[in-house]
């Protein structure tokens, strides 16, 4: 029997939640992950943008929406301690049902909490 495929928003938010539990285990508390959106959106062009650490010139909203477009088993993350935006993450399950993990990037801070984690 094949399970069912995720599309509605809501499944895909249960769905991210359930794998990042497991994911975060050891991290504590402090760190929660959310569907990349205005918090996410403002923290990144607030403390990213233009940062000289950053090795990538990626535009998270863009490519946010262009997977959200194309891509019907696609997820977003933004990972969180506290009020500290760490990492943001974009992929989709793919035909075999493992997720595939098509952009990772983390905060340019090389003192953020998760850094190295």
């Amino acid at each position: 029997m094949q399970r069912p495929v995720v599309r509605s928003a809501h499944a895909k938010r249960l769905t991210l939640a359930r794998a990042l539990a497991v994911a975060k285990s050891g991290l504590g508390a402090n760190v929660r992950c959310e569907i990349i959106a205005g918090a996410a959106r403002s923290a990144f062009t607030e403390t990213w943008l233009g940062h000289q650490g950053r090795p990538v010139d990626w535009d998270w909203a863009a490519l946010s929406a262009r997977f959200q477009n194309n891509h019907p088993k696609c997820f977003n993350a933004a990972i969180w301690h506290d009020e500290t935006l760490c990492g943001l993450a974009i992929g989709a399950v793919n035909r075999d049902r493992f997720v595939a993990v098509d952009f990772l990037e983390g905060n340019p801070d090389p003192t953020h909490p998760l850094k190295g984690r």
